[in-house]
């Protein structure tokens, strides 16, 4: 007798009640919303690829990468700090008062800094990278803006309320794809407007975030909680600095050595993969607060306990948007045409490395609910400078496949190494 239908009907029996528990539900419907959020790239793609060429394409990636790495240090890492507060206390109301208070210290810290930089323009060159007037403060408004708009998220996600995170993630779906529809098609303004789109979007959904804050969260401006906050987020800076140096640094060698045709390549593929990692990245969102319950409940040991079941979810949810992504290539052919074609041989390869990267999300969500930022840190910045160090390297040899090679291998030394950590944590555990 066939086995095949009991097994689907005990796989779906299984679906079914995994979906009866409310942190489950809870972690789809976070996943849903992050997939939605960040879709308006993917949405923006058919009309960036007949507004740009492929050189002002792979600029608008190398402002992204400016966005992404402004963000921590404009904010000192305070997001983080959110969500640790509302975990540190078993009171709810206490949680929330103190992930108010450092919320609040977040905006008061993004405005300074942010502001300390622009009043620095006047000195720093910071239009070079794309050669427009005006961008450089435009992509500091834009990383101030994505720094603040973490706050509403990461608050209801900590709070196990995911509608509303949903809520707010469509939100920065409709502004996303709103300003670039508006500046790239309406107006018809080109790589400007791409780039003003990011400043706009951000801006639009930073404010509404401090409102949010001012407005339902409690709390104030509390040295104590300041000071604590810093504490743990200030180790994190150089952590979340090291991982956009690795997610960047290929793209700006690429243009460093003259390959600028390559790079808007590369940076296409990248955002026709973008389903993978988003998907993971989407994942780890709407897991981590599922961990951070059970390390509430259970303390390291029972977060390391758990680890296993946890890393087969993102296994599973890596490899589904890859085969999917590979499988709709034909799809994107016709939608990009033939100018653009040279950069859908990269996407399988680039699906399959990022796929690899997921197990480094879990392992460090348990690093981080031990209270263990330091060995983050020691590793995202030891493989970023191994990430540096293999760019410079090989892409003068390999072009753009040396940048292949270099993720590779250094994203695969960073989650070897995060691994390591969590093994040295499990062994002081049962000491």
């Amino acid at each position: 007798m066939n086995a095949a239908p009991h097994v689907v009907f005990a796989r779906a029996r299984q679906l079914r009640a995994r979906l009866a528990d409310p942190r489950s539900r809870a972690a789809f419907i976070y996943l849903g919303a992050t997939v939605l959020a960040r879709a308006g790239s993917i949405f923006l793609i058919p009309l960036y690829t007949r507004a740009l060429d492929l050189d002002e394409y792979g600029l608008l990636a190398l402002a992204q990468t400016i966005v992404g790495f402004l963000a921590t240090p404009l904010s000192l890492g305070l997001n983080s700090s959110v969500v640790r507060q509302f975990y540190a206390s078993a009171s709810t109301e206490e949680s929330t008062f103190r992930a108010g208070s450092s919320a609040r210290w977040m905006i008061a810290s993004t405005a300074v800094v942010s502001a300390m930089l622009v009043a620095a323009g006047v000195w720093l060159p910071l239009d070079a990278p794309l050669g427009l007037p005006g961008s450089g403060r435009l992509l500091v408004v834009a990383a101030a803006g994505t720094a603040l708009a973490t706050l509403p998220v990461v608050y209801h996600r900590a709070s196990q309320q995911p509608l509303r995170a949903a809520a707010f993630q469509l939100g920065e779906f409709c502004a996303s794809l709103g300003a670039g529809l508006g500046l790239v098609l309406g107006l018809g303004r080109g790589l400007r407007g791409a780039v003003e789109a990011l400043a706009v979007s951000g801006a639009l959904m930073g404010t509404v975030a401090v409102v949010f804050v001012f407005a339902r969260l409690p709390g104030r401006f509390d040295p104590a909680v300041l000071r604590s906050s810093l504490r743990f987020s200030l180790p994190l800076v150089p952590h979340g600095a090291a991982n956009q140096v690795q997610q960047m640094s290929d793209r700006w060698v690429l243009r460093w050595n003259g390959l600028e045709s390559a790079l808007g390549s590369y940076a296409l593929a990248g955002q026709v993969a973008i389903p993978v990692s988003m998907t993971i990245g989407a994942w780890n969102e709407a897991v981590t607060p599922s961990m951070g319950e059970v390390y509430r409940q259970g303390g390291t040991d029972g977060l390391i306990a758990a680890l296993p079941r946890f890393l087969r979810t993102y296994l599973g949810m890596a490899a589904l948007p890859a085969v999917a992504v590979i499988a709709a290539l034909p799809v994107f052919w016709m939608i990009l045409g033939d100018r653009f074609t040279s950069s859908l041989f990269l996407v399988p390869v680039l699906c399959v490395i990022m796929a690899l990267e997921c197990a480094y999300y879990p392992l460090s969500n348990v690093l981080f609910f031990a209270d263990r930022p330091s060995s983050i840190v020691r590793v995202s910045v030891g493989s970023g400078i191994l990430n540096v160090l293999l760019n410079v390297a090989l892409i003068p040899v390999l072009g753009v496949w040396g940048a292949f090679v270099s993720r590779l291998l250094s994203m695969g030394a960073r989650t070897v190494a995060v691994g390591m950590a969590v093994r040295t944590l499990a062994r002081e555990e049962r000491g």
